[in-house]
């Protein structure tokens, strides 16, 4: 007993005599523990045999297919240059059309309309799950959704700047940060008359003279019920073309000085010239300091005031040759 006999097969180990019998010792075990050669077998007559490697071969023409030992897996990557005239390898199209032109560059975005499309990282296509900007209540701009400048998350320098980006959804109240310093508020913007791209700096009514001497901001410009203003600096800041629109009663010019610059001090030096008909032919000089736009020697006709000469008030609001004082008016910038 328990001497070592053989029991006529290979794959046992340690065979041992028993009460007249030889009993099989121990399993062999075969594996030698490498994925990429195939799983070993044992065979009772011949004992471990190699097992059959595994074929990492996807049949995709434009991939480079390995077993990889580390990971105990086949890998298959893309390569684009396996694939002729500048096409681009998707093995979702394999195998007949794996090689496809690009419709787009990978793993980007691009607009379509209001929709944010993106590409996949083949380029092949665009991903099925494009995004709606619209949804959100933003446009889609180089391949992201962005508030619409003028909006109260995206405000403008102006309304000329909004007028100029594409963003101007017709006249109405926009959100603007003339200094850029983060310091937005609403504002009406004109974007359909002479030019479009005005900004309502002041806003003058028929019973006020408020506005003289107070070169800081004043009232609220987004409502039209009370007279109110920019601050001067703000005012000159968003004069970028060199003249204001000044609309009184029913009247509406093109004003300037010769020093392009707005103050709202009633005894200044700032002689100002008017374009009665818009056609940047500025004409009617005015003598007078003061927010005069036009003075009774140059322009008898068509004479249009706000706070009178030598800072004197003779009424309020604003002035036309054929309506006197008391009007409403407003000036605009761009």
């Amino acid at each position: 007993n328990n001497a070592p006999c053989s029991d006529g097969n290979a794959c046992t180990d340690g065979d041992i005599c028993a009460l007249a019998a030889c009993t099989p010792g121990a399993e062999v075990n075969c594996d030698d523990e490498l994925y990429c050669n195939g799983a070993e077998s044992c065979s009772p007559d011949s004992g471990c045999t190699a097992g059959t490697p595994p074929d990492p071969d996807d049949n995709i023409v434009c991939t480079v297919d390995v077993c990889d030992e580390e990971t105990d897996s086949l890998l298959s990557t893309i390569d684009h240059g396996l694939c002729d005239n500048g096409f681009y390898c998707d093995p979702a199209k394999a195998p007949e059309d794996a090689c496809v032109a690009q419709a787009c560059a990978p793993d980007t975005t691009s607009c379509e309309g209001t929709v944010q499309l993106t590409c996949n990282a083949i380029g092949s296509s665009f991903l099925d799950d494009p995004v709606d900007c619209a949804d959100t209540d933003q446009l889609c701009k180089d391949g992201t959704c962005v508030h619409r400048l003028g909006h109260q998350q995206n405000p403008a320098l102006s309304c000329k700047e909004i007028l100029d980006a594409g963003d101007a959804s017709g006249d109405g109240l926009y959100w603007l940060d003339p200094e850029g310093d983060g310091g937005a508020l609403k504002a009406l913007c004109d974007m359909s008359s002479d030019g479009g791209g005005w900004t309502r700096v002041v806003v003058i009514r028929s019973n006020s003279i408020a506005h003289g001497d107070n070169i800081g901001p004043a009232g609220d410009l987004s409502v039209d019920g009370a007279p109110s203003k920019l601050a001067d600096a703000t005012i000159n800041l968003l004069n970028t073309i060199g003249y204001f629109r000044f609309n009184c009663a029913n009247q509406s010019r093109f004003v300037k000085n010769v020093n392009n610059v707005w103050t709202s001090k009633k005894t200044n030096s700032e002689n100002w010239s008017m374009d009665r008909n818009k056609d940047l032919n500025f004409e009617c000089a005015a003598n007078r300091p003061g927010y005069v736009f036009s003075d009774h020697p140059q322009c008898n006709s068509g004479h249009v005031n706000y706070v009178a000469a030598n800072g004197l008030s003779e009424g309020g609001g604003c002035y036309y040759t054929g309506t006197n004082w008391n009007q409403n008016g407003s000036l605009w910038a761009k």
